[in-house]
């Protein structure tokens, strides 16, 4: 049985989507990386992200996992699957949050604005963001993006407004499915090394 080309490589297309996202991430991670840490004062960020205002202190550490993961769940459930429902043109707005998030990791690394901060600023290296729980969290937003771009309700013609047309939203299949399983992976990875990492910065939890 012969099938059209579009739905053979169907399966593929969570996959090409999750590619194209990661290396626009990519760029802009390094670009702003490498702005913050010859330009922007360091510190200059430390405490005024969101997450910074987690209570993780107040926690043992098992408490701090659950946070740290929980936080990191809503964000990606809502900030990036739920934001996906929404779509301009042919940009599902999931799309948007990693990239910015990726851009803010960049930032937080170019002036070392960690809570608490590393010994020093760290210069752009490979080594360094391998190390970081950072990397694990926004590669899952990367996939949960690319896994539910399909999940579009409504269309807007125009970034600056216009009509809405409502969309049939297409439902997961196995390589969406497994991305997100995948994501999760990674965050709750993540939880458990940020939280390890923080405890050894701070002498212990």
């Amino acid at each position: 049985m012969s099938y059209p080309l579009d739905e053979r490589l169907a399966p593929l297309a969570p996959l090409r989507t999750f590619l194209q996202l990661f290396a626009s991430a990519q760029g802009l991670f390094w670009l702003a990386w490498w702005a913050g840490y010859a330009w922007l004062p360091e510190g200059v960020l430390r405490g005024r992200m969101l997450p910074a205002a987690l209570p993780l202190e107040r926690l043992d550490t098992a408490g701090r996992v659950v946070a740290v993961l929980g936080w990191n769940v809503l964000a990606a459930a809502v900030f990036v699957a739920g934001a996906n429902r929404l779509r301009v043109r042919r940009l599902p707005l999931g799309f948007v949050p990693p990239l910015v998030y990726w851009g803010l990791y960049g930032q937080l690394l170019g002036t070392n604005s960690f809570v608490p901060p590393l010994p020093e600023r760290p210069a752009p290296s490979l080594a360094t963001i391998l190390a970081r729980s950072g990397f694990m969290e926004l590669t899952a937003y990367v996939l949960v993006a690319a896994a539910t771009a399909g999940w579009s309700r409504w269309c807007q013609e125009s970034w600056l407004g216009g009509p809405v047309r409502r969309l049939d939203p297409r439902p997961l299949r196995a390589p969406e499915y497994t991305m997100l399983a995948v994501a999760g992976v990674l965050l709750a990875a993540a939880a458990l090394r940020e939280v390890s990492q923080w405890c050894g910065a701070s002498g212990g939890c």
